[in-house]
C-alpha cells in the first residue's frame, strides 16, 4: 500500500488546520505530515507525491534513502517491489545475479518516484545468503540502497508438497503467491497452513470468523499412520467404534459443574443400538466418570472418543421413557466393533396421526447425515421406497450434514425432482484462471438419469420423487453439499423451504490429494474452486437464512415458556435433539415441517392455538442451557472422514 500526499494536498491541510488551531501548531502538524511522506510503502520502499518534488525530499547522492534498508525474506522464491525517489535518471544493479535479478525498472531517463521489481531464487543451501542492490543516479556517484538476507532453506517435505499445491491451485493464490517470501516455512505442517491462510485477506471465504473474534479455515491437511485403524481417504462401508454420534452442543446443569453429551445419531446393527441406546438420549458419565465442563480440553477428548475411539466403555444415560412419561437412569457397557456407517439416519413415510393429517398427504421424510459416495447405493435405495410408496410431500432433513462429494448433491438434488430436469445445469465449479491443474474454464454438472454404484460396479438408474416443492430441515452444521443442495435446486426454480438456522456458509470446495512421507499418509484439501448455481448464484458465504428460524422464537414472549424452552436449544444454531428421527412430536423442526404440510400453519405463529399442534412439549432433558458448541467457537471438532471437510469434486480422491 501507498500514501500519496501531494503539495496541493498540503496546502490544503495546512489551510484546515491554521483556521482551527494556533499558528505554532499548525507547522507541526504539517512538518509532521511532510515527514510521513519520506516514510516507506509496504514492500520496504519509499513514498513520495508528484513527479520530482525535490523541495520536499532529503535526497542522499540524488535519491532517497529508505526507512528501512534491510529486507529479509524465507528460503522461498519471491518477488519484491521497490519504490524509490530519485532527483534524475537512475540505474540499479544488483551484485548477487544467482540470488536476485531486476525484472522491472532497472532504470529510468528522468527523476520521480519509481518502481523496481526483484526476482529472488529460492534459497536450496543450508546457509543463509544476502545480496545488496546499488543505485547510481546520474551526476552522483553509486551507493548500495538495500540490502537482502534470505534464510537458508528449512522446511519438510510435507510443507513442499503443500506450498506446490497452493501456488498452482488455491482459489486465492495470487496473493498467496504475493506474500509466500513472508511466510515461515519452518513451521510443522499445520501450523504453517494456518499461519499462512490466516495471513491472507482476499480468502474469506475459506473458512469464517467465529463469535468471540478468531478466524478459522475450511483448507485442512490430516496425518494418517500407514496401516492405521482409521483411513481417511478409505472407500471402505465399514467401521470400528461404538456407533455413536453426538451433538456438537453440550449441556450443562445450572451450576457448570456437571456436562452431559447428546446422541444425534446411533447407527444401526452397531454396539451401541444393540444395546439400546436411542437419538434424544443423553450421556451422563463415561466409566461412572462426571464430563467435568470446567476442562474443555478433556471434554474434547472424551467427546472424540466416544465416536471415534475403540475398546470397553460404561455409559450411564438418561432416556425419555414414553410408556411412563418421564426420564429414566439407565447402563451400558459398550465395546467396540465393525459396522456400516451408513449416512441415510431414517428414511420412511413418517407415520403421521390421522387427527394430524387432515388431508391425508403422505409425507417423507430422509435424514442424511453426510453426502459419501461409497453409500450412493444405499440412498438411492431409501429414495426409491420413497418414490414406490407414492408420497405426495417430502421432508429432506439435512440437519449437521457437513458434506462430502459434490456429485451427491447432484444425486440427491436430481432424485427429488422429475427427469425432465436431466440434461440441466444444475452447479458450475469456478477456479482461478491460474489454476495449474484444473482446467480454466466453469466445470458444469448436469442432472443425470444414470449414476455408478461403487458397490456393485454397474450403471442404475436414479428413482425420482417429482417434488414440486421440498422441505429441508437445516442448522449451522448444514454446509458445503447441503448448502449446494438448496441452492442448486433454487437454480432449477424449485422451490425451498427451510426450517431450523442458518446454515453453516460454505460456498467453495477442494480437490482431495494423498501422499506418503514416511510412515504417514498425508490427506491434503485446499479450497480450490466456488460453488454457483444455474444462476450463477454463489454469495452465500455467510450461510443461508432459514425461512423459519426457530432460534429468533425464543425471545418471543408471547410464546408459551414451555414452546420456547425448546426454542433455546436452537440458539447455538445446532439444536439438541430430543427424540429419535422421525418422531415429529417430539422433534421441534419436524414438527414445524409436519404441521406446515399437514395442516397449513405455523405451530409457532402465536395466534395458532397450542392444542391443535402436531408438536408435544415436554421436559427437557436438563434445565441447564446449552454450554458450548464443540466444534463451533472455543472447542474445535477433530476431522473423522474425508466427508467431514465439505464438498469435494473428484470422483475417486486423488493419490498421489
Amino acid at each position: 500500500m501507498e500514501i500519496t500526499i501531494t503539495l496541493k494536498d498540503m496546502k490544503s491541510l495546512y489551510s484546515t488546520v491554521a483556521k482551527r488551531s494556533a499558528q505554532c501548531f499548525s507547522m507541526f502538524v504539517l512538518v509532521m505530515a511532510m515527514a510521513f511522506m519520506s516514510g516507506c510503502s509496504d514492500d520496504g520502499g519509499t513514498t513520495t507525491g508528484g513527479g520530482g518534488g525535490s523541495s520536499i525530499h532529503n535526497f542522499t547522492e540524488g535519491v532517497v534513502a529508505p526507512s528501512q534498508s534491510q529486507l529479509s525474506r524465507n528460503a522461498m522464491a519471491a518477488n519484491i517491489t521497490l519504490t524509490i525517489t530519485t532527483e534524475g535518471g537512475y540505474k540499479v544493479d544488483v551484485d548477487n545475479q544467482s540470488m536476485a535479478s531486476i525484472t522491472a525498472g532497472a532504470s529510468a531517463s528522468k527523476g520521480g518516484t519509481h518502481k523496481v521489481s526483484l526476482a529472488l531464487t529460492a534459497n536450496d543451501s543450508d546457509k543463509p545468503r544476502s545480496c545488496n542492490v546499488f543505485i547510481q543516479v546520474d551526476g552522483y556517484k553509486r551507493i548500495k540502497l538495500y540490502e537482502i538476507t534470505q534464510e537458508a532453506k528449512n522446511l519438510s517435505d510435507v510443507v513442499e508438497w503443500m506450498d506446490g499445491r497452493l501456488q498452482d491451485e488455491y482459489y486465492w493464490l495470487d496473493e498467496y503467491v504475493e506474500k509466500r517470501g513472508t511466510f515461515d516455512f519452518s513451521l510443522e505442517y499445520d501450523e504453517f497452513l494456518s499461519s499462512a491462510l490466516l495471513s491472507m485477506t482476499t480468502n474469506m471465504d475459506d473458512g469464517g470468523v467465529y463469535e468471540d473474534g478468531e478466524r478459522y479455515i475450511f483448507s485442512y491437511i490430516e496425518e494418517e499412520p500407514i496401516g492405521g485403524t482409521r483411513s481417511i481417504m478409505s472407500e471402505d462401508t465399514e467401521v470400528n467404534n461404538y456407533g455413536i454420534g453426538l451433538a456438537s452442543t453440550i449441556l450443562t446443569n445450572q451450576a457448570e459443574t456437571e456436562g452431559y453429551f447428546a446422541i444425534w445419531n446411533i447407527y444401526p446393527d452397531s454396539p451401541a443400538a444393540k444395546a439400546g441406546l436411542k437419538r434424544g438420549d443423553v450421556i451422563t458419565k463415561i466409566d461412572d466418570k462426571v464430563i467435568n465442563p470446567q476442562n474443555w480440553e478433556n471434554v474434547k477428548a472424551l467427546w472424540a472418543d466416544l465416536q471415534y475411539g475403540s475398546g470397553t466403555k460404561k455409559i450411564s444415560y438418561e432416556a425419555y421413557d414414553e410408556a411412563v412419561g418421564e426420564i429414566v437412569e439407565k447402563e451400558c457397557t459398550l465395546t467396540s466393533d465393525f459396522y456400516e456407517n451408513t449416512p441415510v439416519a431414517y428414511s420412511g413415510v413418517l407415520p403421521i396421526e390421522e387427527e394430524d393429517n387432515p388431508n391425508g398427504r403422505k409425507v417423507g421424510y430422509l435424514s442424511y447425515l453426510s453426502f459419501e459416495q461409497p453409500f450412493v447405493g444405499h440412498l438411492v435405495e431409501a429414495v426409491k421406497e420413497l418414490s414406490e410408496q407414492g408420497i405426495t410431500d417430502m421432508i429432506l432433513d439435512l440437519r449437521s450434514n457437513p458434506g462430502g462429494h459434490a456429485v451427491m448433491s447432484v444425486y440427491l438434488s436430481a432424485m427429488m425432482i422429475d427427469e425432465s430436469y436431466g440434461g440441466k445445469l444444475f452447479a458450475t465449479y469456478i477456479y482461478n484462471p491460474k489454476n495449474k491443474r484444473m482446467a480454466q474454464t466453469e466445470e458444469k454438472i448436469i442432472l443425470d438419469k444414470t449414476y455408478y454404484d461403487p458397490a456393485t460396479g454397474a450403471m442404475k438408474d436414479l428413482p425420482h420423487l417429482n417434488m414440486q416443492k421440498v422441505w429441508i430441515l437445516a442448522d449451522n452444521n448444514s454446509a458445503s453439499c447441503s448448502e449446494s443442495v438448496i441452492v442448486g435446486l433454487q437454480g432449477l426454480d424449485i422451490p425451498v423451504e427451510i426450517i431450523g438456522t442458518t446454515t453453516r456458509g460454505k460456498n467453495c470446495g477442494m480437490l482431495v490429494t494423498e501422499k506418503t512421507f514416511g510412515s504417514y499418509n498425508y490427506i491434503f484439501a485446499p479450497i480450490t474452486f466456488m460453488h454457483a448455481n444455474a444462476k450463477g448464484f454463489s454469495d452465500y458465504g455467510e450461510g443461508i437464512n432459514a425461512d423459519v428460524d426457530i432460534a429468533e422464537y425464543y425471545y418471543d414472549t408471547s410464546l408459551s415458556s414451555n414452546l420456547r424452552d425448546h426454542c433455546r436449544y436452537f440458539i447455538f444454531g445446532i439444536p439438541t435433539p430430543l427424540a429419535d428421527w422421525g418422531n415429529y412430536h417430539y422433534d421441534l423442526a419436524l414438527a414445524e415441517a409436519v404441521n406446515r404440510i399437514c395442516k397449513g400453519k405455523s405451530i409457532l405463529d402465536k395466534s395458532y392455538g397450542q392444542s391443535e399442534s402436531v408438536f408435544r412439549p415436554r421436559l427437557t432433558t436438563r434445565s441447564g442451557a446449552p454450554a458450548m458448541r464443540i466444534d463451533g467457537r472455543q472447542i474445535r471438532n477433530p476431522r473423522p472422514t474425508i466427508s467431514q471437510t465439505g464438498m469435494y469434486i473428484t470422483e475417486k480422491a486423488e493419490v498421489e
